[in-house]
Parts: C-alpha cells; sequence; structure tokens
C-alpha cells in the first residue's frame, strides 16, 4: 500500500481549496494548562482551558532554481512627461512602459492628467512601487490618462547571492466567554499589525554603497523578484538597519544587509509594501495566502494527513516568509493561526 499523500490546502471561499507546494507540515493543538491543585492531595493536578491551533508549511516557487532571482534597488530618479496610462480595472490606471512604474514620491509636483487636463483632485490613491493611480468612485474618466513626475529606473544588487524576506502579522486574541462556549474552548483570532523586514547577503561591491545609505539613513524602493522575470513581485520602502563585512584572508568578503519597512506617511499611498502578479507560475495556493496576509483577511485553510480526509478551518496567516539563494530554491514559510474549532474537510 503507498504512503498517502498529505496535502495542506488553502482557499479564500471554502469551496475551492487549492494545494500549498510543500513537502511537510504540522498541526499544533495546544491547551494552555491552568493549576487546580487542592489541599489534601499530594499530586499536582493541571486542567486544560483555552485551546490554540496552528498550521505550519513550506511551499515551494515550483520549476524556478534559486539562481534566477533578482534583487533590485533604485537608480537615478529620471523625468516622466505626460507618461501614458493603461487601465488596470475599474478606475485603476498603470503606467503602460512597465520599466517606468516605480514612482519617486519625494518628487514634486507628481500630476495625473484625464484628456490633458489636471485630475490630482480626483485621485483615491497612487500605488508608487508599482506605478498605478485610482480614480474616486465619483469621477467619470474620459481619457486618455497621463502622469507627469520622476521614475526610478531599477537596477540590480551587486553580487547579491541570498535572501530572506520576512512578512509576520499579530494575532490578535478575540476569545470571550460566548465565543469558547460554542467553539468547544478553542482560542479565536484577527489579524493585527503587519512586519516586514528584508536581509541581503552577497560579496562586497562598492558600487551598492550600503554603508553610505546606513549613514544617510536613506529609504529606498527594494523588489524582490524571485522567477527573475517580473511574473511575481514585491516592493516596497526599506531602510537600511545594519551592514555587516565579514571574510577570510584570501576570501572574498562578504557583505549582510538588514532592512526594515519603513512607512512613509502619506494619505494617497495606496501602501508601502505590495505584492504584483502578471502571468505568474506561482502557485494559486501561495497567492492566495499571500492576498490573505497582506489585507489582513482570514483564509481558510484544511489539513489532510492522507491527502483525502481531515480537518479545516479559517485562519490567521501570520507568516508568509521567502528565502532564496544561488544553490537553493525560492522557499515561503507559512504559518496560519486558527481562529475558532476545526470542521471535518472536505
Amino acid at each position: 500500500m503507498p504512503v498517502a499523500a498529505k496535502r495542506v490546502q488553502v482557499s479564500s471561499d471554502n469551496a475551492t481549496y487549492y494545494t500549498l507546494p510543500g513537502n511537510t507540515g504540522q498541526l499544533s493543538l495546544d491547551g494552555n494548562a491552568v493549576d487546580d491543585t487542592v489541599f489534601g492531595q499530594l499530586y499536582k493536578s493541571e486542567q486544560t482551558t483555552l485551546i490554540n491551533a496552528q498550521i505550519t508549511a513550506p511551499a515551494f516557487y515550483k520549476g524556478l532554481a534559486g539562481y534566477n532571482a533578482k534583487l533590485y534597488k533604485p537608480g537615478t530618479s529620471t523625468a516622466l512627461t505626460t507618461e501614458p496610462m493603461t487601465l488596470v480595472s475599474g478606475k485603476t490606471y498603470e503606467i503602460t512602459n512597465a520599466a517606468k512604474r516605480v514612482i519617486n514620491r519625494t518628487f514634486s509636483p507628481i500630476n495625473v492628467f484625464d484628456n490633458a487636463v489636471n485630475a490630482n483632485a480626483e485621485v483615491l490613491n497612487f500605488d508608487y512601487l508599482f506605478g498605478r493611480v485610482t480614480f474616486k468612485a465619483s469621477y467619470t474618466v474620459i481619457g486618455p490618462v497621463t502622469i507627469t513626475g520622476q521614475y526610478y529606473p531599477m537596477v540590480q544588487l551587486a553580487k547579491a547571492n541570498s535572501f530572506s524576506l520576512t512578512q509576520s502579522a499579530d494575532a490578535v486574541d478575540t476569545t470571550d466567554f460566548e465565543t469558547a462556549q460554542g467553539n468547544s474552548g478553542y482560542r479565536t483570532f484577527q489579524a493585527g499589525l503587519k512586519t516586514v523586514n528584508l536581509e541581503t547577503k552577497g560579496f562586497y561591491d562598492v558600487t551598492n554603497a550600503f554603508k553610505a545609505a546606513l549613514e544617510a539613513r536613506t529609504v529606498l524602493i527594494i523588489e524582490v523578484n524571485p522567477d527573475g522575470t517580473g511574473k511575481s513581485i514585491a516592493r516596497g520602502f526599506f531602510i537600511p538597519m545594519s551592514d555587516q563585512l565579514a571574510g577570510n584572508v584570501g576570501a572574498l568578503e562578504e557583505e549582510t544587509v538588514k532592512w526594515n519597512l519603513n512607512v512613509p506617511s502619506d494619505d494617497l499611498m495606496l501602501a508601502p509594501f505590495n505584492w504584483i502578479h502578471n502571468a505568474t507560475t506561482l502557485s494559486t495556493a501561495v497567492q492566495k495566502a499571500l492576498a490573505a496576509w497582506l489585507a489582513g483577511d482570514l483564509v481558510w485553510v484544511s489539513y489532510l494527513p492522507d491527502g483525502l480526509v481531515g480537518f479545516k478551518t479559517q485562519a490567521v496567516v501570520t507568516n508568509a516568509s521567502l528565502a532564496s539563494s544561488v544553490e537553493g530554491i525560492n522557499t515561503f514559510s507559512f504559518q496560519f493561526q486558527m481562529t475558532g474549532s476545526f470542521v471535518a474537510a472536505p
């Protein structure tokens, strides 16, 4: 009899489930122990109270060796002059030329034109990271839409050979008496504050100028492009926190830089960090989990020990990190904080 084909699956609607492309998984049910030892007893007694449940699993970016990944930083800010924009959906437009989509938000003025008329007052938000503009729902776009300002041509981080992108979220405990009484005593949660950090490693290259960036507290838009072709990319506003050089005599010097997300104070900014997928081969399960983490939404997760039947429930995505190296493979690490009790799956 063959070994069971275990599966960990993700769904946004509890109807269609997609299997994470991983090779191991763990379901942990941990009860909280409280001491209920009383007078006259010679052994310590404990009672199980609320149960906390989590599922962890990795997920590979299948079909791609790690050496395909690219890391980018901004080049020299360059003028955008009535640059054409294309409709994405609804009232969102993006710069048509993909090479010009990283907008320099510090340049002033940034002007959006609709049919050659300034439409800044009708802009709901700017996506500086991906060159997108969304107009207010009350505004009727005439077209064509263009933008004037500056953009960053993106250049690769020289000599990089590995990275670790940490994407985590706090799980805010929402358990109350009534809820716990109705779900067999499981804790419930909702998504809280998100944290994004990046660590880049590689051989020292003076052109990267990371020491100067650290000293100047320079905020840079860093791009993580795991497939190397731009089909699935993450960008964010990062500020360097540390720069470490190390190496042996007769060996190449290695440089490790740690970056933390820096959130600009800008009411029109859509997001300080985001993922975009375009005709990607990245697993749908991974895309669903990333989308839930970004939006702070709950996601359905099923844990099937034999690949057919098991357990499912809703969860907060508390970890959606990605790491890779030239000798490895792009690997996501997911942690799902269950909220409430399980039901049978499928």
